[in-house]
C-alpha cells in the first residue's frame, strides 16, 4: 500500500495525459511496463526510467515528453507501419531551414522554409518523419508529398475564414482553427492561392511569424505593410516555433519574399 501511495502520483499523471490523446493506461505487465491501449490495439510501455526521473523534479516537461515518445512509439509500430494505413496521418509542416534534420523528408517552399513530412494524431501535434520511411513503404517522395497536400487542404477547407478590414481600408483575410502547429503550414496547400485569391484579389500578402500564426493581406504599398511589423515582430519574438518576419507575395507567377520586418 505504500509504494502504492508513492507511485500513484506519477501514474495518475500519466493515466489522465493518455486520457487527453485518446489512449487508455492498461494492465501493468511487469512493475513499471503497462499495456497502453487504443481502440482495438495496444502495447507495452515501459516507463520505469520516466517515473524515476518524474519523482525527483515532478516536471511537466517531462511528462509532455514521456507522452510525445509514447505517440511516436505507437505511431511507429502500428499506424506508421504500411503507407496504406500511414496517409491520413500525413501532413506538410512548414519549418525553418535551421530547424530541420538532414534525415527529415523535405523538399524547398520559399527562401529559409521548407515543407517538411511529418505525421500528427490530432491535427494540433506534428512529428516530421524520418526519410527511412521512404524505403519502409517503398513509395517515391513525390507520392508521399502530394497526399500530405491533399490532407492539408482538406484542413484549410474545414479552416473558418475571417475577412475584416484594418485601419479602415486594407483587407485582411484570417485563419481560424485548432490545428496549432500546423496553422501557417495551412499556405502550402494547393488549394491556398486560389482559394484566398478569392477574398483579396489575384495578387496577396502573406505573413507567418510563427507555426501558430497565419494572416493574409491585400496586396499594399510599403508603408501600409508596415503597420503590421511591430505585430509581426512581437510574435515572432515570443513564438515557442518561429518561421520568419518576412512578407510573402502570392500572385499568378508564384511566391516571392516581398519584404521583411527587422527584428
Amino acid at each position: 500500500m505504500e509504494l502504492f501511495k508513492k507511485r500513484s502520483k506519477f501514474y495518475k499523471e500519466l493515466k489522465a495525459r493518455l486520457k487527453e490523446n485518446r489512449l487508455q493506461l492498461g494492465r501493468e505487465i511487469e512493475p513499471d511496463v503497462y499495456e497502453v491501449i487504443n481502440g482495438a490495439m495496444s502495447f507495452n510501455f515501459d516507463v520505469k526510467a520516466a517515473k524515476r526521473e518524474y519523482d525527483q523534479t515532478k516536471s511537466t516537461v517531462l511528462m509532455d515528453k514521456l507522452i510525445k515518445n509514447l505517440e511516436l512509439d505507437f505511431a511507429a509500430k502500428y499506424k506508421l507501419a504500411v503507407f496504406h494505413n500511414a496517409q491520413r496521418f500525413l501532413r506538410a509542416l512548414v519549418m525553418r531551414e535551421e530547424d530541420v534534420n538532414e534525415s527529415y523528408i523535405y523538399t524547398d517552399f520559399i527562401d529559409n522554409l521548407k515543407q517538411v513530412i511529418a505525421f500528427t494524431t490530432d491535427d494540433k501535434k506534428a512529428y516530421p518523419l524520418n526519410a527511412a520511411y521512404l524505403k519502409k513503404w517503398g513509395v517515391p517522395k513525390d507520392v508521399v508529398f502530394s497526399v500530405a497536400d491533399k490532407n492539408m487542404c482538406d484542413l484549410f477547407r474545414k479552416s473558418e475564414l475571417r475577412v475584416s478590414q484594418i485601419a479602415g481600408e486594407i483587407k485582411v483575410v484570417e485563419f481560424e482553427s485548432n490545428y496549432e502547429e500546423l496553422a501557417a503550414s495551412l499556405m502550402m496547400c494547393s488549394d491556398f492561392k486560389n482559394f484566398v485569391s478569392q477574398k483579396l484579389g489575384s495578387r496577396f500578402l502573406v505573413v507567418a511569424p510563427s507555426a501558430e500564426t497565419l494572416l493574409a493581406v491585400e496586396d499594399v504599398t510599403n508603408d501600409v505593410i508596415e503597420i503590421f511589423g511591430p505585430l509581426v515582430v512581437e510574435e515572432y519574438k515570443k513564438a515557442k516555433s518561429k518561421l520568419s518576419t518576412n512578407v510573402y507575395l502570392f500572385s499568378q507567377t508564384g511566391i516571392s519574399v516581398a519584404g521583411r520586418f527587422q527584428c
